[in-house]
């Protein structure tokens, strides 16, 4: 199981050797590792425009913007782009911080006891307290969050969330942060194009981009016996590609007993894992964002192109399961009858739980693709419900402190090779056998470094529920790409135009 990691420091051999480096690093939890240097691109502070200062910044924290003061100082990690001063002091107020999921126990992990640790130090070095609320569970989290928001109680000050973000932006549930962040920052650039919103505004302050990337399973029993080389090997040379996903296919299509029956098959097909995973590996993004608005990139060449190539794959070259639907791929793998299946990072554990021989390595890359561009449909956003009863800019600057990896304390730091190293080799439930190999580790530790991303939001917009029914499933089903896809343009354009009024 690779997860997707953040971009980490420069490691100092007392870093190296930090027992608490073996911690698990998981992105869920918002834990940044933007590193602490003195050569770190410096922001001007600035007084937050048109929000008033929270009490107690006075003589202690002196205003950087008064005429005739001191120069104007720069600031540091965590706090890079910033446009006001963090120097701030909360007098004990209190910070709900709302996230799925149980509040760290001490002593339950290391993991836990570094979270516990920052917030102590974020509460004393602003004097607040951090109060955790447990968001709820799935489809239940996010109503919470709106009907509390609909009814005028406070929900949180805090609220970390990934697919269900644009629920919130559309029903006005959180505020934009662009008065508070300078999102042409080098800090924030990335994130930025990321996630700005039709509106051209951004709603989430997460400085990092979730890097969860796809993988392409195969099994190395088949590959083995049929002589294939490595698909890990392939990609390091940059000769992944659909040319050699056809030709791995057909070689791995088999009837072995000659009754004209399929026992094996080149690639698995399940709910709808290899037709996303076929446009995915050519850079389309189903739903993107263009011009300020909501647009499907389903009509594209590059999507017409990955869609046929699905085609050829199922009814022309016929190395694909006929049989689909959710779970299929995954149980033709367990039975081993599937050479390769593509599927998410997670997926890996419950392949070696059933004992099968899987090699992981990237997306197969298509002929409109580029090694270094993913795309992803989950990106964790930071937000601040309407209602928070804190400043925005206080809440910013507690939530950057209380999740800095800081390299600098060697207390809370985790080493990003070491988690890394840590999550994927993973015995739990495996009797001893170890979730990645070292080459599977080392290759995706340095492969996530300089990804780029970009991000489908075609779960959050709900549009699922027209192209499913009208392109997914008629095209998985043999029906002609282009006509299919142009009797549902006006639909989904509709669709998409009225998202927001």
């Amino acid at each position: 199981m690779l997860l997707f990691v953040q971009s980490g420091c420069q490691k100092t051999e007392q870093q190296k050797t930090n027992p608490k480096t073996t911690a698990i690093m998981q992105k869920t939890t918002g834990r940044t590792s933007a590193g602490k240097s003195a050569t770190a691109p410096a922001s001007t502070a600035k007084s937050k425009e048109d929000v008033a200062q929270p009490e107690g910044n006075g003589d202690d924290h002196p205003d950087t913007n008064t005429e005739g003061s001191e120069p104007e100082k720069t600031i540091g990690a965590p706090f890079e782009g910033l446009k006001f001063d963090p120097d701030i002091d909360l007098q004990g107020k209190s910070l709900v911080w709302a996230e799925f999921g149980p509040a760290p126990v001490k002593g339950k992990s290391v993991l836990d006891d570094i979270r516990i640790l920052t917030w102590e130090k974020a509460e004393k070095k602003f004097n607040c307290k951090i109060e955790y609320k447990e968001a709820g569970v799935g489809a239940v989290a996010v109503p919470n969050l709106i009907s509390s928001v609909l009814a005028g109680v406070k929900f949180a000050d805090f609220y970390s969330v990934s697919l269900a973000f644009l629920q919130l932006y559309t029903t006005n549930c959180i505020i934009p942060v662009d008065k508070y962040i300078d999102f042409s920052h080098s800090k924030w650039e990335s994130v930025g194009q990321l996630t700005l919103l039709p509106d051209n505004k951004h709603y989430s302050f997460n400085p990092d981009v979730t890097k969860q990337y796809q993988v392409t399973y195969y099994h190395k029993g088949i590959f083995e016996r049929e002589g294939l080389p490595d698909i890990l090997e392939l990609s390091k040379a940059k000769a992944w590609n659909w040319d050699s996903l056809l030709e791995f296919a057909k070689i791995c299509t088999k009837d072995f007993n000659g009754d004209g029956v399929l026992d094996q098959w080149g690639v698995g097909d399940g709910a709808s894992t290899l037709f996303n995973a076929i446009l995915y590996s050519n850079n389309v993004a189903i739903v993107n964002i263009r011009e300020g608005q909501f647009v499907c990139d389903l009509y594209r060449p590059e999507a017409l192109r990955a869609m046929q190539f699905y085609q050829q794959l199922k009814f022309v070259e016929k190395v694909s399961n006929i049989k689909s639907g959710p779970g299929v791929a995954n149980d033709e793998f367990y039975k081993n009858t599937v050479a390769m299946n593509f599927g998410s990072v997670f997926t890996s554990m419950q392949y070696l739980q059933g004992g099968i021989p899987i090699g992981q390595a990237p997306y197969p890359t298509g002929p409109d693709s580029r090694n270094d561009t993913i795309i992803s449909t989950n990106q964790v956003m930071w937000n601040i419900p309407l209602g928070a009863t804190l400043d925005p800019g206080d809440i910013i600057t507690v939530v950057l402190y209380a999740n800095y990896n800081d390299p600098d304390d060697p207390e809370i730091y985790i080493d990003p090779y070491k988690s890394f190293q840590e999550v994927s080799m993973n015995r739990e439930g495996l009797g001893g056998a170890a979730l990645n190999t070292q080459d599977e580790i080392d290759f995706f530790f340095e492969y996530q470094k300089n990804l780029k991303v970009r991000y489908d939001f075609v779960q959050s917009t709900k549009l699922n529920t027209i192209i499913n029914p009208k392109v997914i499933t008629p095209i998985r089903n043999g029906d002609p790409v282009n006509s299919t896809v142009t009797s549902a343009q006006s639909q989904i354009d509709e669709f998409l135009n009225n998202i927001y009024k």
